[in-house]
This record gives structure tokens, sequence and C-alpha cells, in this order.
């Protein structure tokens, strides 16, 4: 069992001081005079936080190996989460899809509609225009 797996934590996200408090959390609980007594427990705790202190105290050794396998890491986890996130996105990929099309359709409809109207005005208009250019031809020649 590794380190941060006994004193429960995550070494990327915690420092020394967590782990600190999570070996005094557990040393309560295990302690010979704890709640549940586990000497073996207990032994396990001290040589985690052992293991912690180094962990936490020691700078990384860097390396164009560790680089290369951290970005590799790191691109497989973001493709990972993108495939996952696609997957689980598709529905609402689909559903905004399909609104998309909808406001399309209406836009269309709307835009049609604008073109009847403005085409009957045009022949309305050119009716009344029509009129009066007769009115005016009957009553010149008068």
């Amino acid at each position: 069992m590794k380190w941060w797996q006994t004193l429960k934590l995550n070494p990327a996200q915690h420092s020394l001081a967590l782990a600190k408090k999570h070996r005094n959390i557990l040393a309560q609980e295990y302690h010979p005079d704890g709640k549940n007594p586990n000497p073996d427990k207990m032994i396990q705790i001290n040589l985690a936080y052992e293991e912690a202190e180094k962990f936490y105290k020691t700078p990384p050794k860097v390396t164009h190996q560790t680089i290369r396998n951290d970005y590799k890491e790191r691109m497989s986890q973001y493709y990972a989460a993108y495939h996952a996130n696609y997957e689980r996105n598709k529905e609402a990929i689909r559903q905004a899809e399909e609104k998309r099309q909808k406001l399309k359709e209406e836009a269309k409809r709307e835009l049609q509609q604008f073109m009847i109207y403005w085409f009957k005005a045009l022949l309305a208009m050119f009716g009344i225009v029509t009129c009066l250019l007769w009115l005016a031809e009957k009553m010149t020649e008068y």
C-alpha cells in the first residue's frame, strides 16, 4: 500500500501540513490509547508519514523523459476526458441542433410572411397609383 493511500491523501493535491493533520487524525483513532487500538495500523501510519515527509521535502527530478511522460499522460487524460464529455453530451448536441433547425425554419417562415405582406402592400400601392393615373387621365379628357 502506498503512503498516500495509508494517509488517505492525493500527493498531487496536498501538502506536508495536510499529511501531518491526516496522520494526527488517524493516530488518534488507531493509537493503543485511542478509539480503535491497532498497533500494526499505527506503524503503517508512521511509516507512511515518513515517506510523505521525504516526498514533500525532496524536489522532483526533472528530466527530458519525465517531461515527455508527463505530457503523454496529460494528453491521454485530456483526450479521455474529451471523449467522455463528447459521449455524455451527444444528446445535448442533438437537442441544440434540433433547436437551431427549428429557429432556422421559424426565421424562414417569418421572412416569407414579411415578403408576402410587402408584396401585397406594393400591389395595393400600385393599384392606387394606377387608379390615380387613370382618374387623372379621365379628368384631363374633360
